[in-house]
Order: C-alpha cells, then structure tokens, then sequence
C-alpha cells in the first residue's frame, strides 16, 4: 500500500516551560495501513529523567513541557495534523 502521509518530524519540539535546559527526548513511530486510502500513526515518546526540571508548587510538583507533533498528507501537501500537547 503506497502511504499517503509524509510524516514531518524535524517540527516536532518538546521543550519544558520553565527551565532553560536543554531537554533530552528521544521518539519514534509506527504506521499502519488502515483503509486503501489512509494510514494510522502511532507516536512514541521518552523524556530522560535527568534532562527535566521539577517545577514546585504550593500543591504539588511537576515537569512539564510542550510535544508538537505535524503531519502533512503527501498528496495534497495539507496539513493532517499540527498539533501541540500539554505533556
């Protein structure tokens, strides 16, 4: 099955919204064939432990960051998805 969708990740940026680190993450993803005219993506992600900042609040702490994630359909050249994720 010829696959319809570019997968552009070099947008993909996870970055914490509190620190000025450098965050060190590595990814990867799986595409299957769903129908004869789409696929289905599945996105894997890990964040290294040491890389990330605790952020403390009077409740709790936390790490957070940002995941953007676009996907442009090769035919047409649209977006499919452009997307960010609180993570």
């Amino acid at each position: 099955m010829k696959p319809l969708i570019l997968l552009l990740l070099s947008f993909l940026i996870v970055f914490p919204l509190f620190s000025q680190n450098k965050v060190d993450f590595e990814f990867d993803y799986a595409q299957f064939g769903y129908d004869s005219t789409s696929n289905y993506v599945e996105f894997y992600y890990v964040f290294n432990q040491a890389s990330l900042t605790i952020v403390k609040t009077d409740s709790a702490d936390y790490i957070r960051g940002i995941l953007q994630i676009s996907i442009i359909d090769s035919a047409t050249g649209e977006f499919v998805v452009n997307k960010n994720w609180l993570v």
